[in-house]
């Protein structure tokens, strides 16, 4: 390739880089309701063993029931999977989700009053990430007071906002020696998205409206937030920097090998009789780097002595 053509090329980069639209990355967060599922993607949680969970708000066998102990306009969604295991010789109820993100955060109805009979209030939950145990919960049941409530809902039993930005699985396991309820609600995430906006140079800045999850608003909680991640924007930045160094720097290359190929031609070209070609003169064992003349380097004036029919080199006057 050409020196011009080089040049020209490295120009168009740099026409690109400026008016080539930035990437943000932007945490958007995500909602897995029990019964339907991944608000984006529409994958469900997995439930296992089949046939020992029941649908909360259907359930009229269930003890803790809609009406009588859950309000269910304080739910997520109106939704909640019950179960209850029975101690060391059951079977481990396991819930299982598969999502993609840096964060999670699991949301239980959590009940706070002792039954009468054979109903257990108590929790005790593990949780396991990509096939490692991470975390527990538990809850003793202590009877409503002044200070707590008979049944809490949203409740955060588990979160995790350090996970890398990959594919994760989630399980929530109720198991232990002794009987274990869990109603279990629903599963926020925030995952990174790459959000297009108009490089300031040539467009106005427009604000996209946030992401917000529909259930109930509660501060310091991850569902009605919309993060801009200032990681991307930062390297957005160092990025466009470095392209602008790396064109600077390519121009200043280009046109040092063309200064230097001028004043090399200039130095070492000498002018023979009419109708021959002109002769680069090499040192003794010198390689000829330029197989012809570069046309864009001035050289030195001639003049043509009619008579005599030579080629004069001006001597300075």
């Amino acid at each position: 390739m050409g020196t011009d053509s080089l040049s020209a090329t490295i120009l168009s980069v740099l026409f690109l880089s400026l008016v080539a639209p930035c990437m943000a990355t932007v945490s958007v967060n995500r909602t897995i309701d029990d019964q339907r599922g991944d608000n984006v993607t529409g994958a469900v949680p997995l439930y296992s063993p089949v046939g020992k969970w029941n649908i909360g708000q259907t359930c009229t066998l269930c003890a803790i029931r809609a009406g009588d102990i859950i309000d269910l306009a304080q739910v997520f969604d109106g939704t909640w999977h019950d179960t209850t295991y029975y101690g060391i010789d059951d079977t481990e109820r396991v819930i299982e989700v598969n999502f993609t993100g840096h964060a999670v955060y699991v949301y239980n109805i959590v009940v706070n009053i002792i039954i009468p009979a054979d109903v257990t209030t108590f929790s005790n939950i593990t949780f396991h990430l990509d096939g490692d145990f991470v975390a527990y919960y538990t809850h003793v049941p202590t009877n409503s007071n002044s200070t707590v409530p008979a049944v809490s809902y949203n409740k955060l039993v588990y979160s995790n906002d350090s996970l890398d930005q990959e594919q994760h699985t989630l399980q929530i396991v109720s198991s232990g020696d002794t009987k274990v309820l869990t109603l279990f609600d629903y599963i926020i995430y925030s995952t990174f998205e790459e959000e297009a906006q108009p490089s300031p140079s040539y467009l106005s800045h427009s604000s996209q409206p946030a992401e917000t999850s529909p259930s109930p608003t509660r501060l310091g909680d991850p569902q009605n937030s919309t993060h801009a991640s200032s990681t991307g924007i930062i390297a957005g930045g160092a990025v466009g920097g470095a392209v602008v160094i790396f064109v600077a720097a390519c121009l200043f290359y280009v046109c040092h090998i063309r200064r230097t190929r001028c004043n090399w031609q200039r130095a070492n070209t000498t002018l023979s009789r009419p109708g021959t070609e002109r002769h680069t003169k090499l040192p003794e064992g010198g390689q000829k780097f330029f197989s012809r003349p570069d046309p864009l380097c001035p050289t030195r004036s001639t003049r043509t002595d009619s008579v005599r029919g030579i080629v004069r080199t001006p001597t300075g006057k």
